[in-house]
């Protein structure tokens, strides 16, 4: 009898241990801070411990994956009849940083999962749970709480600052705005993640404060059994597609059928705080900025003013440099300046220089220079034997005067071919001249008057070549 007692009392103490979830489960762990040499965690893909002892699951890089998980699978049914599902608490500190202030992504996840293996997980909106095939799946046995930093539409994500409760799906169950409560800031934030195994509620907390919330930012009625396997793995998985932050986690305590305790975010490690600026160096840059842009202004406005007053190149400047070009050091042809014809300006009265005229002195004698052409003038009727509009007078140097289009070459100078220009007059003739050394051809007035006649005249020399334009025989003096 004694003996049949202690069986049965036996038997009892193991039905009532074995069968009470409360008392046959209870485990969980707690970090305030991480470790590495400790930390009993699973790191995969990118994630790590640093000497700071914050868990970082992403860096800023683009396409990245991160996981920490507990490297035990956890029991979260009691394989009795009904087999639902036990409660479970956690309690986490984490911040996120981004890239570029409040625009990263795309933010992490506390995940209850089959397995360790999250083999064709995408990063970006996946946060590295799921891809685009399996997404969805009712095999996938994926249950977590993500906190997302960007409004991806294919999910119907509410806005880029929310908490969700994502079941086998990106798509979320329930989610809610978080608010103030800014997830990008860099500043730690605690979560609380609850979920009742007998009222079958699921509740999620989150604040910047070591206090939980009286009451919950989302819930959501949900049996969570017919999702969840006999044993999952917990865990976080984080990741970052073409807009990065870095995700990090600073404490974590996990429960299992009970309350996780809050972490104290006073007694957990912090982010190191960026590098300030010194004043010095602000002030001198923006002085330097100052100056430079100053100078910029200045020669911009230099610029300005001097293409503005820029002198244009007449017409008969281009046709000046274009004959002189053509013309060479021998034989230029170069328009006297005056009152000429296609509007080109007056110069000075009489004048004009040539380079290459004048007197060419040689050994034994002197040289014919090159040929000058008066611009060819106007018209002018001129009556009573006036020869019209005075023609250029040619000097040993190369200058010319006007008088009554007649050409006049200095004793002892060579005279090359000189043209006058065309007038019409009564009765005028081209007179001759003497030459020095050499011989010149005049031609007069190509156009004859009313009642005379024009006639070149040819200058007479010693020892020279005849010029380039001779006119007809010279007339006697007077004659018309």
């Amino acid at each position: 009898m004694a003996k049949t007692l202690f069986f049965g009392i036996c038997l009892l103490f193991f039905l009532f241990f074995f069968s009470t979830p409360s008392l046959a489960q209870k485990t969980g762990f707690a970090y305030t801070g991480f470790d590495s040499a400790t930390a009993n965690l699973t790191l995969k893909d990118y994630a790590r411990i640093g000497t700071d002892r914050i868990l970082r699951l992403t860096n800023i890089t683009s396409r990245l994956k991160g996981y920490a998980f507990h490297p035990t699978a956890l029991r979260f049914k009691d394989g009795s009849n009904n087999n639902s599902a036990f409660s479970f608490s956690t309690a986490f500190a984490f911040a996120i940083v981004p890239q570029v202030p409040n625009l990263g992504g795309h933010g992490f996840a506390f995940a209850l999962a089959p397995s360790l293996e999250f083999k064709g997980a995408h990063p970006s909106q996946y946060l590295g749970l799921l891809n685009a095939s399996d997404n969805g799946n009712f095999s996938n046995h994926i249950v977590a709480v993500e906190f997302d930093t960007v409004q991806d539409f294919e999910f119907g994500d509410i806005n880029d600052n929310h908490v969700g409760i994502d079941i086998n799906s990106m798509a979320s169950n329930a989610t809610v705005s978080a608010g103030d409560t800014h997830l990008q800031s860099g500043k730690t934030i605690q979560a609380w993640v609850d979920y009742d195994g007998e009222n079958k509620v699921f509740n999620v907390s989150f604040a910047m404060s070591s206090t939980k919330p009286p009451l919950s930012n989302l819930s959501f009625p949900v049996d969570l059994s017919p999702y969840l396997n006999d044993e999952m793995y917990v865990g976080f998985s984080a990741s970052t597609g073409l807009l990065a932050s870095s995700h990090y986690i600073m404490g974590w305590n996990f429960q299992m059928n009970g309350k996780a305790a809050s972490l104290d975010l006073s007694a957990l490690p912090s982010l190191p705080k960026p590098k300030k600026k010194s004043t010095s160096f602000i002030i001198g840059a923006s002085t330097a900025a100052a100056f430079i842009m100053g100078i910029l202004i200045s020669a911009a406005v230099y610029l300005f003013k001097k293409i503005k007053n820029a002198d244009v190149i007449e017409p008969w400047e281009r046709e000046y440099a274009n004959e002189h070009h053509k013309g060479g050091r021998g034989g230029a042809v170069v328009p006297a300046r005056g009152v000429g014809s296609g509007g080109a300006p007056p110069g000075r009265e009489g004048e004009q220089r040539a380079a290459g005229l004048g007197d060419e002195r040689e050994a034994g004698g002197l040289r014919a220079g090159p040929a000058v052409r008066a611009r060819d003038e106007p018209a002018h009727d001129a009556r009573g034997g006036n020869a019209g509009v005075p023609g250029p007078r040619a000097d040993s140097d190369g200058e010319g005067d006007d008088e009554h289009g007649r050409v006049r070459l200095r004793g002892g100078a060579a005279g090359g071919g000189v043209r006058a220009a065309s007038h019409r007059g009564e009765g005028a003739a081209g007179g001759a001249h003497p030459g020095g050394l050499g011989v010149g051809a005049v031609a007069g007035g190509e156009d004859p008057g009313d009642g005379g006649s024009s006639a070149g005249g040819s200058v007479p020399g010693g020892g020279g070549g005849a010029g380039p334009e001779a006119g007809p025989p010279l007339l006697p003096p007077g004659g018309g």
